[in-house]
């Protein structure tokens, strides 16, 4: 089955590059007569992280902060997502940073000059496609040749949490939110990193998005302002594309879903 690498869209930049319109939650689909929405077709994800975590980090905190940062999408009432951590992985040769798909969803760091995507982006997360346009395989990698990193908040490195539950957002399936936010409670899934720590938590836009990639029961709305924008791109830029609308049935209806 041919898939289709997506792996730039998914960046997080240390700053706002993007201009803002409204939206609850973003999300991706695949151009075509299904216009299929972008997401996992199973509510059991499977993924390893590389066995050195990063560098100049103590392994048990490294590894704990990253196996947090997935836990935070997990537990709420309206999903049904379920994380199955696997074994370590050795692999470092992953979608997210330019190489073949593996049938892996691994999370690696990349501490050398083959980092692909600059010292303003600190993390890049690939979705790899089927022909339908769920969901196959995702790898995220970080990026630790500009960057150290760290299990807490200070000025011993970047916060893992603070971009891993942001890059967790979009193995799911969500997109940047471009929406006008709060910047003193911005969602998880803005485009920058918030330097307060709140890219960290879950907003409720974040749980929204969650819970209509992976219901428990089929995702409702009552306004408009409960459906997603979807996110293309105009000569490199994201920008919002369509919107899909809560209809009298109180379902988000916009392409149609398959």
């Amino acid at each position: 089955m041919s898939r289709t690498a997506t792996a730039s869209r998914a960046a997080l930049l240390l700053v706002l590059l993007l201009p803002q319109v409204a939206a609850a939650f973003s999300i991706t689909v695949t151009d075509g007569l299904t216009s299929q929405v972008n997401r996992w077709n199973l509510s059991r994800v499977a993924w390893r992280q590389h066995v050195d975590c990063a560098a100049g980090m103590d392994l048990t905190e490294c590894q704990k902060a990253v196996a947090e940062s997935f836990a935070a999408w997990t537990g709420h009432s309206c999903s049904s997502l379920v994380f199955d951590e696997g074994a370590n992985t050795d692999n470092l040769l992953v979608a997210a940073n330019g190489w073949a798909p593996n049938g892996e969803n691994e999370v690696v760091w990349v501490e050398d000059s083959t980092w692909l995507f600059g010292s303003f982006v600190l993390a890049n997360t690939s979705q790899l496609l089927g022909d339908t346009g769920l969901i196959e395989e995702v790898d995220i990698a970080f990026n630790g040749f500009h960057h150290t990193w760290s299990a807490t908040p200070g000025p011993g490195g970047v916060a893992i949490q603070n971009t891993a539950v942001h890059e967790i957002g979009h193995l799911l399936g969500l997109a940047h939110n471009l929406a006008p936010d709060d910047p003193n409670d911005p969602p998880t899934m803005a485009v920058y990193a918030d330097e307060s720590q709140k890219s960290a938590t879950l907003h409720p836009d974040d749980i929204a998005g969650l819970c209509f990639l992976v219901p428990k029961t089929q995702y409702t709305c009552a306004t408009d302002a409960d459906c997603p924008d979807v996110i293309g791109f105009d000569g490199g830029n994201q920008v919002v594309t369509s919107h899909f609308s809560c209809w009298n049935s109180g379902f988000c209806e916009g392409y149609p879903m398959t």
